[in-house]
């Protein structure tokens, strides 16, 4: 007997097969930025390049430092501030170190909550500065040039020491992305391990006022995220929901104009036009996001028919039997391999 296949709504051999050939074809980076979809979701990073920088960051260790494991903060980040600011596709900020060791014990609590301490001039800088541009801490990716924790407030470090930790474990997490060095520290520290970046004031500086470091420091943000637009290419210029044709139209830099029906979107079919008309654009101008409907679509996958996050994507594809419905599974499977989970200083130190 002859087996029939039931394709879903909207759906034909040929759409399936162009989906398939689209997981399939995603490098690495490509799958990554995909899964993040927009900048309201928790970032999902190369799971497999996470732990490897993980695993030498424990490694790494020199005499007269103590680490992360000393202190009681090992966990599954390279650095604790990484707790809140970790993103896979969003601009690197370097800063010098994290903390100094005599700090953790009486602010514990605070960094177990966030990873870093809100109240000194590192992050009320930073702060201001991501407010003025439109960022939120989630979209950004934050690490330092040094990975151990020094006995004593701001010591003077030797090179070698910094140079040590950065090519055994920054020079990891920097490489292919948009980097901030702040202060001289980090900016001479990628210098001589030969990483493009851009130099910015450290917001730990003293003799300058917090208004003026967080002006420069949006300056070089907006910068970043140029760059990273420019690498992309076109992004995303403008969007908006047409109630009476019932499609989202998006307006890209490069002039080019797409639109799409709500029906086909994940988490868009069946929402009212209140909900649906307001979008927000990603930082990066890859992603866009529906707050009212907590939705995200990732533009380089809207533009190849791809309307929805893997899991949904095979879920609309449920009906379909035979090879096909197994070559996406293993696509899927593939990708949500190599996933991240979704994890939702002393008093002048960086950060």
């Amino acid at each position: 007997m002859r087996k029939t296949t039931n394709f879903p709504h909207g759906w034909d051999k040929e759409r399936v097969q162009r989906v398939l050939h689209y997981y399939e074809s995603q490098n690495e980076d490509e799958a990554v930025a995909e899964d993040e979809a927009a900048f309201n979701r928790t970032d999902e990073v190369n799971e497999p390049k996470r732990r490897d920088i993980i695993a030498r960051r424990r490694q790494f260790a020199i005499p007269g430092y103590k680490t992360l494991t000393d202190v009681g903060f090992d966990g599954e980040w390279v650095t604790p501030i990484q707790k809140k600011s970790h993103s896979a596709t969003g601009p690197v900020l370097v800063a010098h170190y994290w903390l100094d060791a005599p700090s953790v014990e009486p602010n514990r609590r605070v960094l177990e909550k966030l990873g870093y301490l809100p109240d000194i001039p590192f992050n009320q800088v930073l702060d201001r500065a991501l407010d003025q541009v439109g960022l939120k801490r989630r979209d950004i990716y934050i690490t330092q040039t040094f990975h151990l924790l020094p006995d004593k407030l701001s010591p003077p470090f030797p090179s070698k020491h910094i140079d040590e930790s950065f090519d055994r474990i920054t020079r990891h997490e920097v490489d292919g992305r948009t980097v901030i060095a702040l202060g001289t520290v980090a900016a001479d520290a990628c210098r001589r391990a030969g990483i493009k970046a851009i130099d910015c004031i450290s917001p730990s500086r003293p003799g300058k006022s917090h208004e003026y470091k967080a002006k420069e420091l949006a300056h070089a943000l907006r910068s970043a995220l140029a760059w990273i637009r420019e690498r992309q290419g076109g992004h995303v210029h403008a969007a908006r929901y047409n109630p009476r044709r019932e499609r989202v139209i998006v307006e890209l830099s490069t002039g080019v104009e797409v639109t799409f029906p709500v029906m086909l979107a994940e988490g868009l079919a069946g929402a009212s036009p209140k909900d649906l008309a307001e979008i927000e654009i990603s930082p990066t101008g890859l992603g866009l996001h529906w707050p009212r409907l907590d939705a995200d679509l990732y533009v380089p996958a809207l533009l190849q028919g791809v309307f929805g996050s893997k899991n949904w994507m095979a879920s609309q594809m449920g009906g379909i039997g035979g090879q096909s419905q197994s070559s996406l599974k293993t696509a899927t499977a593939r990708g949500n391999g190599r996933k991240g989970g979704r994890p939702r200083r002393s008093a002048n130190a960086s950060p």
